[in-house]
């Protein structure tokens, strides 16, 4: 190698040497290695003669925000205008006047005839009456209109008209039954009106 290839590595170490020991911004030694390479004295050239280089300022990085999603259903999700397919089961009361119970009532669309509910009190005997069915024609996707029952689930006519409201509600989570009329009794007390919530779909 010539001499004068070097003849501005003095300068260069000079004008680094001036910039650091004044400035005290911009050190040669960019890389942390403890050695002071042509690339780093050019840096430091250029910021002797141009002004040290913006130091990027740190930002923040954004939390992502959660993204709403739809939660789970967490009541029956069958409604009254579908077709048939899978029932909902409620556990409920039918009158408040006697005490704690807890009857099951299922219900399902059953096209053409409407919405098939089933109650099968604890410890009943279906083939001896025990049991208890209801149609009704459904007004919305949530609400119908009884107009039968029978203690048979044998019996294809329902020949036991009956008038009242179905509805399903909260989201699902409650199903109530209420006829006009008390149809029947079970053990002794009044069917007045079911009023169930949601346990399990089938």
């Amino acid at each position: 190698m010539q001499r004068t290839d070097l003849w501005f590595l003095p300068l260069f170490v000079a004008m680094f040497v001036a910039f650091a020991v004044k400035a005290q911004v911009c050190p040669g030694d960019l890389n942390g290695d403890h050695e002071v390479t042509i690339d780093e004295l050019v840096t430091a050239v250029n910021a002797a003669l141009n002004g040290c280089p913006a130091v990027p300022t740190p930002t923040a990085t954004p939390t992502p925000k959660p993204t709403p999603t739809a939660g789970p259903i967490t009541g029956c999700s069958i409604r009254f205008d579908q077709g048939a397919g899978d029932f909902c089961i409620f556990i409920g009361h039918i009158n408040t006047a006697c005490g704690n119970q807890s009857i099951p009532m299922s219900f399902s669309p059953f096209p053409p005839l409407g919405i098939f509910l089933a109650m099968t009190p604890p410890g009943a005997d279906c083939t001896q009456g025990q049991c208890f069915t209801f149609l009704a024609t459904p007004t919305s996707g949530t609400t119908a209109q009884l107009t039968h029952w029978s203690n048979s689930l044998l019996d294809p006519y329902y020949q036991h008209a009956l008038s009242g409201e179905v509805e399903i509600s909260a989201d699902g989570q409650t199903l109530t039954v209420h006829p006009s009329s008390t149809p029947f009794s079970i053990s002794g007390c009044p069917f007045v009106e079911f009023e169930g919530t949601y346990r399990s779909l089938n």
